[in-house]
């Protein structure tokens, strides 16, 4: 059985969190059969009801999950040391990061991770 993780990466994103949550489970209940999904959050001190709003709805959802965690930092450290919570949180071969205010599409996150690194939007150069 394949092992993933979805790792989301938060800070102030209250208006957000929901929707990136319906996202993963849309992944999980149409792609999902055969994965043992886990769940990381690591929020960079939000000062709205981020984290609230992810515990409720993790816990309304356990079942989709084999794991979950939630790392909500006291202070502010900034988008590296936050990134590098996330990477030491995840202990799954598979796994993908997107902050809080991104969405998972209806492609399939699990076949995508098993080719190895993947963009599933284009990226724009500036």
């Amino acid at each position: 059985m394949q092992e993933f993780t979805f790792g989301m990466l938060t800070y102030n994103q209250e208006y957000y969190v929901i929707e990136h949550l319906e996202s993963i489970k849309y992944q999980i209940l149409n792609y999902g059969k055969n994965v043992k999904a886990y769940f990381v959050l690591s929020d960079d001190a939000s000062k709205d009801n981020t984290v609230k709003y992810v515990k409720k709805w993790t816990e309304a959802n356990k079942e989709l999950f084999a794991g979950i965690k939630i790392v909500a930092k006291e202070s502010n450290e900034g988008i590296v040391p936050n990134y590098l919570t996330m990477l030491s949180n995840i202990h799954t071969n598979h796994y993908k990061i997107l902050a809080g205010d991104d969405m998972y599409y209806k492609n399939n996150v699990f076949e995508l991770a098993k080719q190895g690194s993947f963009i599933i939007t284009p990226t724009i150069y500036f």
